[in-house]
């Protein structure tokens, strides 16, 4: 319906409520011309009333019986297909839509989601914004969120969403079926504020809370629903989008709040209302509004004009009434003003005093009373203050006493000053930060030659205005203009447009420098956000004074034992990661330490685990890598299910650590687990689960799983095909370097030499003379070695050589220089020096080629090879039959094919050498049927290994010559 006709439908149906419901069915005969359109309508709603006004009514939308060409999605069963989904049982149906259980069935990763179907038709115009809108609120990535994974039209022009499919109980049942006591639902509540303070500072306003949209897993973790019809705000102001026009008219009364229910704009204190709503019928078993009839226009206007209630006055249990008796009947009045700038400022205001109230500190809710503020502390230092107490008797009496407790009033009263102060300040911030907002809207509004011009701005056109108007708007409000340049920075960085992040970024330090002094902390926290904006980008040169800065702040401020001064230590160790090993190294258990000592709890401390990982592997230290990664994993499960999304990178690095001392099966296992974990919480759209499917799939095809690596990595290639906008070229270059991956051992090494090509010259200018650097260039001329371009491969080999030095510093292990050895002898012996090449691996440690690592095998198969090269054929043997001996001996169900095809060749030739002629015919067999098992289509190689089974029948002493033709 358009505004205009929901306007008359509103009028007639106060009409019907007015009239005796015995009349109500002839008084809709009499409506005609366009109010008759409407009558059925009205009759669905008011006959009968009296099934109608129930709680059931008030808990959803009535199903209405659409007008014109919005019919309701009907007639679905089980096994029917919307666009890639199957449907396999229907969870719900609603006035919105229905909701089904439903798996993909295109051959993608099967994996179960919730299929909405919404009662609505689209036109192509409003299906090509619904998947813009999807990609921007698929970016809400929170443990307490349920992803919006896809969204699209399918083929018969069905509109269909698909989120997360959460398996849980709603918020209230799941803390009526525990008998949860008023602290645990409090932590609760905290989960839930956390998830909509997250989706309000990357500007999403959900409007739709209410505890049906709130599940709690079976190990208490808190799952909000339905982020998918929220509203994109793109400032503090709500606008209409296409999801939310159609979305926003079936909202949930009961929950609503008073400017919802008036049809007014919607800001952050429309979900503090609605969260208010929620906390205290979850607290007091209760809504705030007891109704005599319950209808539905009642509702609205006690909403709107009725007084709240007292938690403490409404609810039931005597023991729960003195709980909530005081500060959480304040914080649930605070909550549920009427005007929204008489609640909280926002939700983590909310949160934060829900949380005083858990410490036991004073409320901001509650008034600033002197006694008030000495109950709360002695409430909260109980032992410390009864033991004071009594020494203070048993040495002064009564006057003593008197004087004590006044001390500590003034103590205390100091505190709550000095907090109440912060208080009004940021909230005096936040309203300048909201006015900011709103002009934003304005101005382009005003711009705009019409409404609809301006509802068609996109979101990178506002962050363009914002990002024009921000400084000299709010040049007299300096702190207010760092926190709004740092969220328009991060909404470039959502849109992908990394350049303009970085830009106000720039803008936001230099705010801060003129606001904060060189001894104020917020100096150095502006800084620190900046340098981890720029690293991995090629103005990272820009970091070391950056560093340098922020330390001689902190330094000046005595913070030694803070967050930020380990936020300093973490950047500090990314910035060293490209810059030398030992540095790296000592950076990142500097940063581990600091963290395991003063704040353990903190996530920060995984990042370290596996930036001390890093550096290990950069020295081929594959076991105390592994030993970092784990630690990272364990750090990652202590936070419990909610660190999905910690885990997922920690599990990805500990299985490639594994991958690199062949422990294929628990590599495999680490790379399925991090894969369920990002598909839970990422989706499997997102760039980090397909990064990491490639990873597996690469895993498998080392191992010779063809058929299964071959599929995952088509269904990353569908899953990037089917939104080829979506992804950022540097995203595209990582796919093409992990599909590449295996390219050179799968023969087929041009694959892998064009992205190899345009990788080095971003290395070069983002990472010069770094490790990274060294192996880039170190893989590519392994590349050109294969393809028989050795000229070309020089060069770049003396490259990796003096870049691979410097980033060692001189002090690294001897196994980081395994793969630099055995390619420097294979070019040796590409160009006919074999003296040189020998000479290159007799200087090999012999304690560096012990372990379990496949380049010690990969150096094996180049010996024997060099050594048939100098006419040592009985020592070529012996190598190739080492490396044969070292392959046999990994588990049957994770071979190395190709590995195994080079050691078999290295053999044959040898043997062929020796006139061992069946003994090479048979290697060469074996090599042949690996070959033409595992090698990528094109392969040339299985051709040379049937070339030398044709030289070796060919020889007028077989006598073999028809089978060698």
């Amino acid at each position: 319906m358009d505004a205009a006709t929901l306007q008359r439908l509103s009028a007639l149906l106060d009409r019907a409520f007015e009239l005796d419901p015995s009349t109500r069915e002839a008084w809709l005969d009499t409506l005609d011309g366009a109010d008759a359109a409407l009558a059925p309508v009205l009759r669905d709603l008011v006959v009968p009333a009296a099934s109608k006004e129930t709680a059931d009514f008030l808990g959803g939308p009535p199903a209405f019986t659409l007008i014109g060409d919005a019919a309701p999605a009907t007639g679905l069963a089980a096994g029917a297909e919307i666009g890639p989904y199957r449907l396999e049982r229907r969870l719900g149906y609603g006035g919105m839509g229905e909701v089904w259980l439903a798996v993909r069935h295109d051959g993608a990763v099967r994996r179960k989601v919730a299929l909405k179907l919404p009662h609505v038709s689209w036109s192509p115009a409003v299906a090509e914004r619904f998947a813009r809108e999807r990609d921007i609120l698929a970016a809400l990535e929170h443990p307490h969120i349920a992803r919006l994974y896809d969204a699209g039209v399918d083929r018969l022009g069905r509109p269909f969403m698909v989120l997360e499919y959460v398996e849980g109980k709603p918020l209230g049942e799941f803390c009526r079926a525990r008998d949860l006591a008023i602290t645990a639902r409090l932590r609760l509540l905290l989960q839930v504020a956390d998830a909509v303070a997250f989706a309000h500072r990357r500007l999403v306003l959900h409007r739709d809370l209410k505890p049906g949209n709130i599940l709690v897993t079976d190990d208490g973790n808190v799952r909000l629903l339905d982020f998918g019809i929220a509203k994109f705000m793109e400032g503090e102001a709500a606008q209409e989008t296409a999801l939310t026009q159609v979305a926003g008219r079936a909202l949930t009364l009961d929950y609503a709040s008073p400017e919802q229910i008036r049809g007014e704009p919607l800001t952050t204190a429309s979900d503090v209302y609605s969260l208010g709503v929620v906390s205290f019928e979850l607290l007091a078993g209760t809504r705030p509004y007891r109704l005599k009839r319950g209808t539905a226009a009642e509702l609205e206007a006690a909403i709107a004009a009725a007084a709240t209630p007292l938690a403490s006055a409404v609810v039931a249990d005597p023991a729960a009434r003195r709980q909530l008796r005081g500060d959480l009947d304040a914080i649930l009045q605070q909550a549920l003003r009427k005007e929204p700038a008489a609640r909280y400022p926002g939700v983590a205001a909310f949160a934060e005093d829900l949380e005083r109230y858990l410490r036991g500190e004073p409320v901001h809710a509650r008034p600033d009373g002197r006694a008030y503020r000495l109950r709360k502390f002695v409430l909260r230092n109980r032992v410390a203050v009864g033991a004071s107490a009594a020494v203070v008797v048993a040495l002064v009496a009564g006057a003593g006493v008197a004087w004590w407790q006044a001390s500590l009033a003034h103590a205390q009263s100091a505190e709550a000053r000095a907090q109440a102060a912060l208080a009004r300040k940021e909230a005096q911030r936040a309203q300048v930060v909201q006015g900011f907002m709103l002009d934003l809207f304005r101005t382009n509004t005003h711009q705009q030659a019409s409404p609809l011009k301006a509802q068609q701005t996109t979101a990178r056109e506002l962050l363009d205005i914002g990002a024009a108007r921000a400084s000299d708007a709010l040049k007299d409000a300096p702190e207010s203009e760092v926190q709004v340049l740092n969220t328009l920075s991060d909404m470039y960085v959502q849109l992908g447009l990394r350049d303009q992040a970085i830009a106000l970024q720039r803008r936001a330090v230099d705010a801060a420098r003129r606001v904060h002094g060189p001894r104020d902390p917020g100096r150095a926290d502006a800084i620190l956000g900046f340098v981890a904006t720029l690293q991995d980008r090629a103005e990272r040169a820009e970091i070391p004074p950056l560093l340098a800065e922020a330390k001689a702040v902190l330094d000046a401020a005595g913070e030694t034992t803070t967050f930020l001064r380990g936020a300093l230590l973490t950047e500090t160790a990314r910035y060293a990661k490209h810059e030398g090993w030992p540095v790296a190294r000592d950076s990142a258990d500097a940063a581990v330490a600091f963290f395991r000592q003063y704040h353990p709890q903190r996530a920060t401390l995984i990042t370290d685990y596996r930036l001390a990982g890093q550096a290990r592997i950069q020295a081929r230290e594959h076991a105390p890598a592994e030993a970092q990664y784990q630690a990272a994993v364990d750090a990652a499960r202590l936070r419990g299910t909610a660190a999905s999304a910690w885990l997922v990178g920690s599990l990805t690095d500990l299985g490639q650590a594994q991958q690199a001392q062949m422990k294929f099966a628990a590599a495999e296992a680490s790379l399925r687990e991090a894969l369920a974990h990002s598909l839970a919480v990422n989706g499997e759209a997102h760039r980090e689960t397909l990064l990491t499917q490639l990873k597996l799939a690469n895993l498998l095809l080392t191992t010779g799983r063809d058929e299964e690596g071959l599929a995952t990595q088509a269904a990353v290639r569908a899953t990037i095909a089917r939104a080829p906008g979506r992804y950022d070229a540097t995203f595209q270059a990582n796919v093409a370097d992990l599909v590449g991956a295996t390219a050179l051992v799968r023969g087929r090494p041009q694959d892998r030499l064009a992205s190899l090509r345009a990788d080095i010259e971003e290395v070069r200018a983002a990472y010069p003379r770094s490790t990274s650097l060294a192996a880039t260039e170190l893989a590519l001329a392994e590349t050109l070695l294969a393809l028989g371009r050795v000229d070309e491969a020089g060069p770049l080999l003396r490259d990796a050589v003096a870049h691979r030095t410097t980033s060692l510093g001189g002090t690294g292990d001897v196994r980081a220089w395994l793969p630099y050895w055995r390619v420097q002898a294979q070019f040796a012996r590409l160009t006919g020096n074999p003296d040189a090449a020998l000479a290159i691996l007799a200087a090999v440690p012999a304690d560096a080629l012990q372990g379990a690592d496949v380049e010690p095998i990969a150096i094996e198969v180049e010996r024997s090879h060099i050594l048939r090269a100098a006419g040592r054929h009985d020592e070529a043997k012996l190598a190739a039959g080492r490396a044969h001996t070292a392959l046999q001996a990994l588990p049957a169900d994770h071979p190395l094919p190709s590995l195994e095809a080079a050691a078999a060749e290295a053999l044959a030739a040898a043997e062929a050498a020796l006139g061992h002629r069946d003994e090479a015919r048979a290697a060469y067999a074996r090599a042949l049927a690996l070959r033409r098992a595992h090698d990528a289509a094109g392969s040339p190689l299985p051709a040379a290994d049937e070339a030398a089974l044709a030289m070796l029948a060919k020889a007028p002493a077989t006598g073999r010559r028809v089978a060698a033709r």
